[in-house]
């Protein structure tokens, strides 16, 4: 359980967490008005403000993971992809990235109001969701993410980017696995797994 000392950590952890996607949030609204998509942006901050509500409001963990390798997939999960870069010219199928942007965006809002106060960025276990996007896959955010990903390798498709892709989606995998590893000691997640078979894609994985 989590410790006086622990807990007070934790609130200053979700502060700096909350303040990274009040940042993120500006730079999406500076993207926007360049790039002029503004749906897109819209959803993005909004996806942002509630991340950073959520991440000041979140439930302390009941249990949760120290070990340097689950640390580790979820540093690498959220790090690889801010390595991604444009190309000079966009790739043959560059008109699939904003129907594959936007629905990855949707996806994550609803992931978002789904979880809650149950956010985190380690493996935790803040409650069990089961509702929303949740019960058709356990991580619809991941899923969101991977969608994001292939959109921007779909735009850019330069070899340093697919490269960058396929690392990125190797560390989510892991993260999932090793998120799971901790929930699993909770009967109500058992039951939630032989309920939802799918991690990321319904009837694929």
């Amino acid at each position: 359980m989590t410790t006086p000392r622990e807990a007070r950590r934790q609130r200053v952890a979700g502060v700096g967490l909350a303040l990274a996607c009040l940042g993120f949030a500006a730079a999406h609204v500076v993207a926007a008005h360049r790039q002029g998509m503004l749906v897109l942006g819209a959803l993005l901050v909004a996806d942002d403000l509630l991340l950073a509500t959520g991440f000041l409001r979140r439930r302390p963990w009941r249990t949760r993971s120290r070990r340097p390798l689950d640390v580790a997939a979820a540093g690498l999960a959220l790090l690889l992809p801010l390595l991604l870069r444009p190309t000079a010219a966009p790739g043959p199928l560059a008109w699939l990235a904003p129907p594959m942007q936007l629905a990855a965006a949707c996806l994550a809002v609803g992931a978002t109001l789904a979880l809650g106060r149950s956010l985190g960025v380690l493996p935790a276990d803040r409650g069990v969701v089961v509702h929303g996007p949740y019960a058709a896959v356990r991580h619809p955010m991941y899923a969101a993410y991977l969608l994001a990903w292939f959109a921007e390798a779909v735009a850019a498709p330069s070899a340093a980017n697919v490269v960058l892709v396929a690392a990125a989606v190797a560390a989510l995998d892991l993260r999932a696995r090793r998120e799971e590893r901790v929930l699993v000691a909770e009967p109500r997640y058992r039951d939630y797994r032989a309920r939802v078979p799918w991690a990321l894609v319904p009837g694929v994985w």
